[in-house]
């Protein structure tokens, strides 16, 4: 409190005791200081105070506070958020939510977030395919996000030969924290790819289509992704509470950024709307077969049907040219 008097004397203000003493109990009761706006006059923030003092209005000022918070937080990062000490953890989920066998040796994997070991289950799963998928894989990124970005670097190792810089992460103040390159180990994918992206593909799936953006041998159809390089963390205070703020900022080392913009796809395709959408969980029944569902997929999904009919497309060209 002694420092905020200082401040507001040095710059020939009222003193603080005057002015916002109780705002300033009010956001010190949680622990925060806001230093600099709390006493700025210009921002009626005192004559508010002042208003609803005088009219004896009552207000919640744990509400207050937690408002205050959260726009301060907002400010700086549109997706941060103040989390209260009972408000449960994120629970991780499995990463693949659908795999299957289409037909003329197309394959399909749909991936829910790229958390930890989803790289490793996505290699797999190519393996495992073989000569099944060799006119060509899709993996549908489409709502996706997820946190692991050793999973991006392992999947990104498929298209670039071992120790090629990918991206770097940077703190705040554009300090470099690390360098991401391609892995060791990965063996080369010998069919095309093709990555299903939309608006809601976000954080580590959106980095891994950026960074397999305009690699030879990979498409992106579908809608610009989120467009947001920020990585996010969540940070525990002293009172329980949580912060889940924006920390590091990604910079890639090839190609365009992707802020705001989002990731922007070789092939542009506006979805339909469907009243039973079956990439839906709720929507599948679980004696479905497989082929039954990305057979409903190729019906009512353009993106899906899109990206079949290109690969189908590449596949009768090298027929063509192939002699008999």
């Amino acid at each position: 409190m002694l420092a905020l008097k200082r401040s507001c004397a040095a710059k020939g203000r009222p003193d603080i005791s005057m002015r916002c003493k109780p705002i300033c109990r009010l956001i010190l009761a949680g622990g925060i200081i806001v230093f600099g706006h709390i006493c700025n006059a210009e921002d009626g923030s005192t004559e508010v105070y002042q208003l609803l003092h005088s009219k004896a209005v009552s207000f919640d000022s744990n509400l207050v506070q937690n408002v205050s918070v959260q726009a301060m937080l907002k400010a700086t990062d549109p997706r941060a958020a103040f989390l209260d000490a009972d408000t449960p953890e994120k629970v991780s989920v499995e990463p693949i939510e659908l795999v299957g066998e289409w037909k003329e040796n197309i394959c399909y994997l749909k991936l829910r977030e790229l958390n930890e070991g989803a790289g490793k289950g996505v290699i797999k799963q190519v393996r495992e395919w073989g000569q099944k998928a060799s006119v060509g894989t899709l993996i549908d990124l489409r709502g996706a996000g997820g946190s692991d970005l050793e999973s991006v670097d392992m999947v990104a190792s498929w298209f670039a030969k071992e120790g090629r810089l990918l991206y770097r992460i940077k703190d705040s103040r554009g300090r470099v924290i690390s360098e991401h390159k391609t892995l060791g180990g990965v063996d080369r994918l010998n069919a095309p790819l093709v990555l299903l992206i939309d608006k809601n593909t976000h954080d580590a799936a959106e980095l891994l289509a950026a960074t397999l953006k305009n690699r030879s041998g990979v498409m992106l159809i579908g809608a610009p992704t989120r467009g947001d390089q920020r990585l996010r963390e969540t940070i525990r205070l002293k009172t329980g509470k949580r912060v889940y703020l924006a920390t590091q900022l990604i910079e890639l080392v090839e190609g365009e950024p992707y802020s705001d913009a989002g990731v922007r796809p070789d092939a542009i395709v506006t979805p339909i709307a469907q009243p039973n959408n079956p990439t839906v969980e709720g929507d599948r029944d679980a004696a479905d077969d497989v082929k039954q569902q990305l057979d409903r997929l190729n019906v009512a999904d353009a993106v899906f049907r899109r990206a079949t009919d290109m690969l189908l497309g590449l596949k009768a060209l090298e027929s063509i040219s192939e002699p008999d």
